[in-house]
């Protein structure tokens, strides 16, 4: 049927392919078919009547792949490298590229969904995907917080190499600090408090905090209750006059 509409025919861009597309639908639905001796469009009532909702479209379908597990639970995929959870080393898996997702699975299960990457020799890890292995591996846990935090942004990068070099020894409690001002502030809040710390020459969580403009914490000792603190004006006469 495509091939019917294309042969001969020129069209200046998809809008125009659309429009010389439906046109030529209208005028064939109104043409008697040789196969059942009857217009298509007197036709469709009955046999959309018996349509079903379809299974896959075009937009669930995307581009197939087919790629293998590395070392490092990644399978790469047009230039770029996906997580899957860990345990599937070598294994080969089904690769779905959409415009904007990429699903991968195996054996019609599916393993990982991530946001498409642009361009190449870029990596989306989800760290879920590595739980398993990461219980009793705390380094491994730093290196994989880090690249996360990195992603978010240059700012954000430059910040985390100035911490890892300059704050090495609490690198696990500034990193927790960066992850709690993205989970408050978002990417952006983080990108900009970075930012304000690089262009001031400092680093830390405090720092982080202040220039993000977040309220900090306010922790103050019990306090005692109005009714204790409340005298009689003759009592501090009498306090006074000793």
């Amino acid at each position: 049927m495509m091939a019917g509409i294309r042969t001969g025919r020129r069209f200046a861009d998809d809008e125009d392919l659309a429009a010389q597309s439906l046109a030529w639908e209208q005028d064939k639905g109104r043409q008697v078919s040789q196969a059942h001796g009857q217009r298509p469009i007197d036709r469709l009532p009955q046999e959309r009547a018996a349509f079903g909702p379809l299974t896959t479209t075009a937009a669930m379908y995307g581009l197939y792949r087919v790629a293998t597990v590395n070392r490092e639970s990644l399978v790469r995929v047009d230039g770029n490298q996906y997580s899957v959870p860990v345990g599937r080393l070598g294994q080969a898996v089904d690769v779905r590229l959409l415009r904007d997702r990429v699903r991968i699975s195996r054996d019609g299960v599916l393993l990982a969904e991530h946001e498409r990457l642009q361009g190449t020799g870029q990596r989306h890890r989800d760290p879920a995907h590595y739980l398993p292995a990461l219980a009793d591996r705390p380094r491994a846990r730093l290196v994989l917080d880090r690249e996360r935090l990195c992603a978010l942004g240059p700012e954000v990068a430059a910040y985390v190499t100035t911490i890892s070099q300059r704050r090495r020894r609490v690198l696990a409690e500034e990193l927790a600090a960066c992850t709690q001002l993205e989970a408050q502030l978002g990417g952006e809040g983080l990108r900009r408090a970075a930012a304000a710390c690089l262009a001031r020459g400092t680093c830390g969580a405090e720092y982080l905090t202040l220039f993000a403009g977040a309220e900090p914490v306010l922790a103050l000792p019990d306090l005692p209750v109005q009714a204790a603190v409340d005298r009689d004006l003759a009592a501090y006469e009498a306090f006074v006059g000793r």
